[in-house]
């Protein structure tokens, strides 16, 4: 099975301080070690990468930080997504503190959905 790779970019909250930003995003690449599956106590995040926007061609469409989220399968993002409590603890404290979120998934050089 291929490497999923989960591309998160956002922008935050207008009223958030630099220091709350910095802090947000420092737990956000937390969830590497801290995600954990159940079944082997092993962490499941291949990769994790992120950081502020530095672009020249504007087109970011309003984001300004940008994230790589890189798993093994999509059983593991999907376990992240849908189940993980670390990761539904991240959304929970962190999720109001986004203004825009676009995520979008996928494996290195396929190009069409399986039927």
């Amino acid at each position: 099975m291929a490497i999923v790779y989960h591309i998160v970019l956002c922008s935050w909250q207008p009223t958030l301080t630099p220091e709350k930003i910095i802090e947000n995003c420092e737990y956000f690449l937390s969830l590497k070690e801290k995600c954990v599956r159940p079944d082997t106590q092993q962490p499941y995040i291949r990769n994790l990468t992120g950081g502020i926007d530095n672009s020249i061609e504007n087109a970011q469409q309003g984001t300004t930080h940008g994230f790589i989220v890189e798993f093994d399968n999509l059983a593991d993002r999907d376990y992240y997504r849908d189940i993980d409590p670390v990761f539904q603890k991240f959304v929970k404290d962190v999720g109001a503190d986004f203004n825009v979120v676009i995520v979008v998934d996928y494996s290195q050089n396929v190009f069409q959905k399986p039927q």
